[in-house]
């Protein structure tokens, strides 16, 4: 089936809403699922293919847009740490076209948070924006879709995060660095 507006504008319409503090009410499995039905196979692919990443190819605009401002992230949070850290960069900074005062106001108001956690939080906060930024000049398109799917990606990745999962990789470095030292003394 080959898709054209009309698929996009229903597509588009019926997913369901994505707020970044609530749990989204569609899987990216379920997201993929009405792609692959609705639009025609390179248009799925296109969509299929977007990842957090800033290394993959992009196709679409939005994606290749999104891996650039990626980049530039974490360039500003490597120098941060180094800052906090008081050791040089060397060269660790990627090439960037991006530069934005205000994400990196966030981004270092982010590393003022108490926890990692909630420093985490505010960072996606930031790449929440960012993406919700670019919406706005994308309503039934490809990359509205794609930035749907940069979302939807987003708060999984949000959710997968647990205090137990935490504890017990936690637990292994904890458990890994006593085995070590037993193992080493002298």
């Amino acid at each position: 089936m080959k898709s054209n507006i009309n698929d996009l504008f229903y597509l588009i319409s019926s997913l369901p809403a994505l707020m970044h503090n609530q749990e989204p009410r569609i899987s990216s499995d379920e997201f993929m699922t009405m792609c692959n039905e609705q639009l025609d196979p390179e248009k799925a692919q296109s969509i299929a293919a977007i990842s957090l990443s800033p290394d993959d190819n992009g196709i679409l605009d939005v994606h290749r847009n999104w891996q650039e401002w990626l980049v530039f992230v974490k360039n500003c949070i490597a120098e941060i740490r180094a800052s906090r850290l008081k050791r040089p960069l060397g060269d660790s900074l990627r090439e960037t076209q991006v530069s934005d005062t205000y994400t990196r106001k966030l981004l270092e108001d982010a590393f003022l948070q108490p926890t990692p956690a909630e420093r985490e939080a505010a960072i996606d906060l930031a790449c929440w924006n960012f993406l919700e930024d670019l919406a706005a000049s994308h309503v039934f398109d490809l990359d509205a879709l794609a930035i749907y799917r940069l979302k939807l990606l987003l708060l999984e990745k949000r959710d997968s995060r647990s205090f137990g999962e935490g504890l017990k990789v936690f637990d292994g470095i904890v458990n890994a660095a006593t085995k070590q030292a037993k193992n080493t003394r002298i």
